[in-house]
């Protein structure tokens, strides 16, 4: 019942298409929450299930190779038979197959709680050069642009040395002195959320464990202002991708609200063209895309291309495109500049469609202290 008490908005034709399927199967007044409702574990059911449906005279086989009909919608050719009863009663009456048979218990479920997330840790570390490139070049411009960030090696290295004890102690240490981030974002009022909260803090009051620390003492994260004219190239190993990703990153200024409109709108004028040059004339890569990397107080336009072609090629059609921008614009009409910019103050003004989409957001404002939840709209 969770789900479906907390069950975001839906798109309306998911939705309907999916009710219409309930409809067959639970009465009028139970359709909606119909899927949800499982108050008990029936192994009854499930028994049943095995042993009057899933048996030999209710199967039936399909055939594509030799089609002789056609379904009306799309066109697929099929073949329907029957069973024969012979066949049937084979099926019947031949031994237990040993090989099929519902799962075993997994003997591999951890009864360590402290092993199992080290070791999870350990391997969602080990997995990061096997990400997807692109992906992985975000996070290493964050780690080369942020002033405290660590990479997954030097976590990695570290690892093995953390015993028990180690995290006793800083368990310790960490209820010492420390403040709450919060979102409380959903179905609940503000009083509900205000009230959750202080009962939050007076768990830890009551049992002495902390003491809260001051806004002063905050540590807030601050990006790395790269030099003008710098140039700097930085390179990772992927081990489990053939193609390559590139990221031409470039810093512009700090984070203002003018600055923030007017890279915005940058962003909106070059991010087609770029596609449309990169990905479809060029054909460099299945992935292309021109955004705004903003992370801590600076702000930079980033162009990244996952491609099979070699990186220096790649580069040098990126740079080539880079040159033909000042152009682009210059040359570009007052109607279509208008054009352009209606559409970004457009995508700026849209409501987001999920709980998740604008909770991100919310979430985006908090965990960076800038707190500017109508950050859009200015």
């Amino acid at each position: 019942m969770m789900n479906f008490q907390f069950y975001e908005k839906d798109s309306p034709d998911d939705f309907v298409s999916d009710l219409a399927g309930q409809l067959r199967d639970y009465p009028l007044s139970e359709c909606l929450f119909g899927p949800y409702d499982m108050r008990e574990f029936r192994p009854d059911l499930i028994q049943a299930l095995l042993n009057d449906y899933l048996i030999p005279s209710r199967m039936r086989k399909n055939f594509t190779t030799i089609a002789t009909g056609k379904e009306k919608w799309y066109g697929t050719q099929y073949k329907q038979e029957y069973l024969s009863d012979e066949f049937i009663k084979k099926c019947e009456t031949c031994d237990l197959n040993v090989d099929h048979h519902l799962p075993l218990p997994n003997d591999f479920i951890p009864n360590d709680f402290r092993l199992y997330h080290s070791e999870q840790k350990k391997q969602s570390l080990q997995n990061y050069r096997r990400q997807k490139p692109h992906t992985m070049n975000d996070s290493g411009l964050l780690y080369l642009t942020a002033e405290c960030c660590w990479h997954d090696d030097e976590l990695l290295s570290c690892l093995d040395d953390i015993k028990p004890q180690d995290i006793e102690v800083f368990i310790r240490q960490m209820f010492a002195y420390f403040y709450v981030d919060s979102l409380m974002y959903g179905n609940l009022t503000e009083n509900q959320s205000i009230e959750y909260m202080i009962m939050f803090q007076q768990k830890f009051h009551q049992n002495h464990l902390f003491q809260p620390i001051y806004p002063s003492m905050w540590f807030n994260h601050r990006q790395l202002m790269l030099p003008e004219g710098c140039n700097y190239a930085y390179t990772m190993l992927n081990d489990g991708h053939c193609t390559e990703a590139i990221t031409i990153y470039l810093q512009c200024f700090q984070q203002t609200l003018e600055n923030n409109a007017l890279i915005d709108v940058f962003a909106q004028l070059i991010s087609e063209p770029c596609f449309e040059q990169l990905r479809t004339k060029e054909q460099l890569g299945y992935i292309v895309s021109a955004k705004i990397f903003s992370a801590y107080g600076a702000q930079g336009l980033q162009i990244t291309v996952q491609s099979t072609f070699g990186l220096d090629h790649v580069n040098r059609r990126i740079e080539r495109f880079l040159d033909s921008i000042r152009d682009y614009i210059e040359q570009m009409s007052e109607e279509d500049f208008q054009k352009q910019r209606e559409g970004q103050i457009m995508k700026n003004m849209e409501i987001p469609k999920r709980m998740t989409s604008q909770g991100n957001t919310f979430w985006f404002e908090i965990s960076r202290h800038e707190f500017c939840f109508d950050r859009r709209e200015i």
